[in-house]
Order: structure tokens, then C-alpha cells, then sequence
């Protein structure tokens, strides 16, 4: 039979197809057992809190369903005539609209880390799958070797945080508000597993010092996270102590300080210190003594280290002229002294 040269373009034709339909078949197929892994990101969250797994899909078919499984393990089928599905701590939500989903995981636990996988199918079209790798982190626990830290002894404290799964590019850095940098002091870091978890953990070594005191000591985590947890610093320091004269409620500033007869004048001490201090005031005697005198007042200022002593002496005389100190004591050396102040009676001859 004679084959004319229109039939042969025919039957060529018709097998293109029919090998075209064929391989679309299996690539169909496929595509269902083995989607397209095309969407690939890396989330994180914070252990008791909440995550967050969504993404916006782009195909212009019907969305008929969508799968969510952790580490292969089903969590929960969605049926997009529904707009939100909620199972256990798991809530998933359609919005076939604006063409989007999302997972949301609430009181998040380490065991919640991961692959995350959605699985979308259209009424036509291969499915579509998006992969998250979630990494759970706790809060950094700070802790100090000792609850009190002694002034110009060293002390040590530690900040760990735990990870579901092994971090990278994690640093931590250390820091004490209001102090822009932290003389003898020194930091070690160090990895190993705890209870499964991977776990990243520094050491602080620092020398106490009173400017520290009721201070925060803050362990900060760096990743993309940036979580950090703090300790109160309470430091324990001997007294200084600090004198002024005060002339009918007016401080006088100066080492001699002349006042006239009947005025009233106070001796304010003011003592710094932890733990508080028993403040006393003493005049000078005309052998060179000092003798103790009876504090009748104290006010208290917005510090706990820091209490204001005061000696009223009302109507002042002559008797009453001579020089003067504050002291302090906590039974932490050395004790606090004050500089002298020398009060006068001004005469009239003298103006």
C-alpha cells in the first residue's frame, strides 16, 4: 500500500502526541508520589510561646486540600472549605483568596522542632510543597556562683541556653547596665548535650565592685533571635561617708563654717554602703578627743545603701563651736570617715 507524504506528516504528528500525553502522564504521576520540594525556608521560635509557619502560593488552579506533617509524621489534613482547622496545640489556616496558609503551633515545646512540611493540591496541576525547618531555643537562664558578691573579690556567673537542635553562628555576650566596660573580667564558652538538647552555656568571671551594685548583670544570646536574661548584682562594700553643714536649712560648702549665735544647725551624714552602716557623729574636744554624740534624726534616701543621718542643734552656741566628723560602719574594713568640718561663731567685730 502506497504511503503518500500526507499520511506520513499524520502519523508523525499523531505519536508526538501520544508520547507528549504519555510522559505528562508519568510526570503527573510522579509529582504526586514525590512533589515538587521548591520552597524551602528555616523558622524559629521560642519555647512556651507561639510559631508561625506560612506562605503565599502562587498557582491559579482550585486549591482542593492541603496536608501538614512533622518530620513525615501526619498532624493534620485541611479541607479548604473550611477556613481554619484547629487539632490539639495545632491551628491551620485557608485563605484561598489571597492564595495563602499558615500553621500556627501554641505553647511551643523543643520535642515542636524540625521539618514542616504543607502539601497543596489543585484540582489540576501537580501539588505544590513548601518545607520549614523550625529550630526551637529556650530563654538563656542566668545564675550567679553567689547570691552576695564581695567588693574586689572575684565571682563567676553562668548563662546557658538550650537548643532543639544544634545552633549556628550563636555567640553570647555579656554586659552590666549603665557600664560601658568591665575591667578583670573574663568569659568562657563551651557546647554539650543536656536531656537531649543541645546546649550552649558561658561562663562570666568578674571582680566586684560597688558601682555594680543592684546593677543588672545581662546574658545576651546572639542569633537571629536575640534572647537574653539578667540577674540583679548585690554587692557587699564597705562605708564611705560624706559630711555637710546645713545653716538654717543652707548648705555651707566650706571646711569652716561661720555661723552666729542662735542659729540652727545641722550636721548631715551621708554614709554609701552594703549592708547598711550605723552612722555616728563626733566633735572634737579641747584635749583633742572625740567624743560621740546622740544622732536625734534620720531621714532616708531613695537608695537602700544610702541612709542620711542627722544632728540638729538648735540655737546654737558657743559651746557648741568646734570641729566635727561623721563615721560609718558595717563591719566590712575599712570604716568610713568623713572629712572635718569646723563650725565658728562669727562676732561682731569680725564682720
Amino acid at each position: 500500500m502506497e504511503i503518500t507524504v500526507q499520511n506520513k506528516v499524520r502519523f508523525v504528528s499523531q505519536t508526538f502526541v501520544f508520547c507528549t500525553s504519555i510522559i505528562a502522564l508519568a510526570i503527573f504521576v510522579q509529582g504526586i508520589k514525590n512533589p515538587d520540594f521548591q520552597y524551602i525556608s528555616r523558622e524559629f521560635a521560642v519555647t512556651g510561646e507561639i510559631a508561625v509557619l506560612n506562605f503565599t502560593f502562587h498557582s491559579p488552579h482550585e486549591l482542593v486540600s492541603i496536608t501538614w506533617k512533622h518530620n513525615n509524621e501526619n498532624v493534620m489534613f485541611h479541607d479548604p472549605s473550611h477556613v481554619e482547622k484547629r487539632l490539639g496545640r495545632y491551628g491551620s489556616t485557608i485563605d484561598t483568596f489571597m492564595r495563602y496558609i499558615m500553621l500556627i503551633i501554641t505553647n511551643v515545646k523543643y520535642q515542636d522542632s524540625g521539618n514542616y512540611t504543607c502539601t497543596m493540591f489543585f484540582h489540576v496541576g501537580l501539588p505544590i510543597s513548601k518545607i520549614w525547618i523550625l529550630q526551637i531555643q529556650g530563654h538563656p537562664d542566668v545564675k550567679l556562683s553567689d547570691d552576695y558578691v564581695m567588693e574586689k573579690q572575684y565571682s563567676t556567673a553562668m548563662c546557658c541556653s538550650y537548643f532543639a537542635l544544634w545552633p549556628d553562628n550563636v555567640t553570647i555576650k555579656w554586659s552590666i547596665d549603665g557600664i560601658s566596660s568591665i575591667p578583670s573580667s573574663s568569659v568562657s564558652t563551651h557546647t554539650f548535650n543536656v536531656d537531649d538538647k543541645a546546649t550552649l552555656c558561658s561562663s562570666f568571671t568578674f571582680k566586684g565592685s560597688r558601682r555594680y551594685h543592684l546593677k543588672l548583670l545581662k546574658c545576651l544570646v546572639r542569633n537571629i533571635l536575640n534572647l537574653s536574661s539578667s540577674v540583679q548584682l548585690k554587692i557587699l562594700y564597705s562605708p564611705t561617708v560624706a559630711i555637710d553643714v546645713l545653716r538654717n536649712g543652707m548648705s555651707v560648702s566650706s571646711f569652716t563654717s561661720l555661723v552666729e549665735e542662735k542659729d540652727n544647725i545641722s550636721i548631715l551624714c551621708k554614709p554609701d554602703s552594703n549592708p547598711k552602716s550605723k552612722v555616728y557623729i563626733a566633735k572634737k574636744t579641747i584635749h583633742h578627743q572625740w567624743r560621740e554624740l546622740l544622732i536625734k534624726e534620720t531621714s532616708v534616701s531613695s537608695s537602700d545603701s544610702m541612709t542620711n543621718w542627722i544632728l540638729h542643734i538648735h540655737n546654737f552656741s558657743r559651746s557648741n563651736t568646734s570641729i566635727y566628723r561623721c563615721w560609718a560602719d558595717n563591719n566590712i574594713d575599712p570604716i568610713g570617715v568623713s572629712e572635718e568640718r569646723r563650725i565658728l561663731i562669727q562676732c561682731e567685730f569680725c564682720r
